[in-house]
């Protein structure tokens, strides 16, 4: 099968957005959720392999380590098995969404070379700000864990989470992985070349007129 576009980042930054502009541009997603993610690789391949290592399978805490990450053999395989089940095929453009990517990159990249990458982004703040707003975003409101990474506050245990996700980033973008990054929030105030230039780098058909009725500014609450 083909190499998959792979859409991750920090939670709460925006990447079913993304992934729903990559869907509307031509790649097939399999069976998603509202989400847009691929529900039997997330429920069935990923949080089992973050339970297995002792890390949280909703990528809040504890997080993994980069150097407890080796490639597994046969993951590219069992992940293009469940998209040909789910009606994919040797020739689709393909994704999987998932912002646990980035705190498990060294797999996917292993198992797919080849693939490209979106890593979506946005302020620190606004996603600090969307997780304290967030219900089942809750793993800085203990004590226990505050006093584990030496931080007072709920608010700074997000931040410090955010600091790992952007240092993931830059471990990403230091080894040989074809990365574009993209923000959201700018085709939100109406700049779309960002975007645009990213479904291009992907190969698919930039669809204006069907991106821009699915991004309206108040599809942006502020917490996606």
């Amino acid at each position: 099968m083909k190499s998959p576009i792979l859409i991750s980042g920090c939670h709460r930054s925006g990447t079913s957005m993304i992934a729903g502009i990559i869907n509307i541009c031509g790649a097939f997603s399999g069976r998603v959720d509202k989400m847009y993610e691929n529900i039997a690789i997330r429920q069935g391949v990923l949080k089992p392999y973050l339970n297995k290592i002792g890390a949280d399978i909703n990528g809040q805490f504890p997080l993994p380590a980069t150097n407890q990450l080796e490639a597994i053999v046969g993951w590219d395989n069992i992940i293009n098995t469940i998209i040909l089940k789910q009606g994919g095929n040797e020739n689709t453009e393909w994704f999987y969404k998932d912002f646990r990517m980035v705190l498990t990159y060294p797999i996917w990249q292993a198992a797919f070379p080849e693939s490209k990458w979106i890593i979506v982004r946005r302020k620190d703040k606004d996603i600090v700000d969307s997780c304290m707003k967030t219900s089942y975003m809750d793993a800085f409101t203990y004590s226990d864990v505050k006093e584990k990474i030496g931080v007072q506050t709920t608010e700074q245990g997000w931040q410090w989470w955010v600091d790992r996700f952007k240092k993931r980033f830059e471990e990403m973008k230091a080894v040989d992985i074809l990365i574009m990054e993209v923000y959201p929030d700018k085709m939100v105030e109406g700049d779309f070349s960002e975007i645009k230039q990213v479904v291009e780098w992907l190969g698919l058909e930039w669809k204006e007129k069907e991106v821009k009725e699915f991004i309206q500014p108040k599809l942006w609450k502020g917490n996606n």
